[in-house]
């Protein structure tokens, strides 16, 4: 998969700062090629944690016992840093498998252990296009999230302090003739647009509902999959990534960097100066 990688984030492609464009990737060991993932860290992408053996197991995930999870969260974490030398304390995000949370124990490893976000809860969506709901921007777990925000099985019961929630808000694919045909928590999941006019279609309507309201975090999460089976899907992203950067108010970076921008929020005029976009 690194080919598409490395022509979707050429260097040549820069944020208005100047800096490179980044992405955050969730990692399992399974599969993995360890000096790929050197690669990615070294051109300025994030390495996050997505446990060891992503089992295809949902009671596995939502019953997971607190030294399960450390074994698959911080497990993980470990095999990348003996295999890339990425620091341990670089590697902070998050995501469970199947988007199945695994309550107050993985939630608890997390904090424990030093991560800084998860990136899994599905807020309340849109239930059609006219719903004006906004998109949730990332939140605190100083607080029990209430269904509002997390509207899955297996929510945290209790507040976890100091980690953050970055929200996997809803997605719509729409027909030829405008009408809702699908919606999905990430751009691959029930989402199979079947040319690249549709696939750049799906990109630019769902970028609007984010830019257009209130600029909550445009997360275009998927599986490398989505883009290698059908190649309209990969040359779409590819073009659609330009027409973002067209826009000198669009960054594409990493979650750990937007988490750090809502920590310490400033103006674009005062993006370069901030510790969390430089190059």
């Amino acid at each position: 998969m690194m080919k598409y990688y490395r022509l979707l984030f050429h260097p040549s492609r820069k944020n208005p700062n100047g800096c490179s464009i980044g992405a955050t990737y969730f990692l399992t060991h399974n599969g993995t090629v360890y000096n790929q993932v050197k690669e990615l860290y070294d051109a300025g992408h994030e390495i996050a944690i997505h446990t060891v053996s992503h089992i295809n197991n949902l009671t596995y995930w939502y019953h997971g016992s607190y030294d399960n999870y450390v074994k698959e969260i911080v497990g993980q974490r470990t095999f990348t840093h003996e295999e890339t030398g990425i620091p341990i304390g670089e590697m902070i995000g998050y995501r469970s498998p199947f988007l199945a949370i695994g309550g107050d124990n993985e939630f608890q490893v997390l904090k424990d252990h030093g991560f800084k976000y998860d990136a899994t809860m599905v807020p309340y969506h849109p239930q059609g296009l006219k719903d004006n709901s906004e998109p949730l921007w990332p939140f605190t777990l100083d607080h029990v999230p209430g269904r509002m925000l997390c509207t899955m099985k297996n929510c945290p019961s209790k507040p976890f302090p100091g980690v953050w929630e970055f929200p996997t808000n809803i997605h719509f694919l729409l027909d030829d003739k405008g009408k809702l045909k699908t919606r999905c928590t990430m751009i691959d999941t029930a989402c199979w647009p079947q040319s690249k006019d549709e696939t750049l279609g799906y990109f630019r309507y769902n970028f609007k509902r984010f830019y257009h309201t209130n600029r909550a975090p445009f997360q275009m999460s998927t599986h490398a999959t989505w883009l290698d089976w059908w190649s309209h899907r990969f040359y779409a992203l590819h073009q659609y990534i330009d027409e973002l950067l067209s826009n000198k108010n669009v960054y594409i970076v990493t979650m750990s960097q937007i988490l750090e921008w809502v920590k310490n929020p400033v103006p674009l005029s005062r993006m370069k100066d901030h510790p969390a976009f430089q190059c």
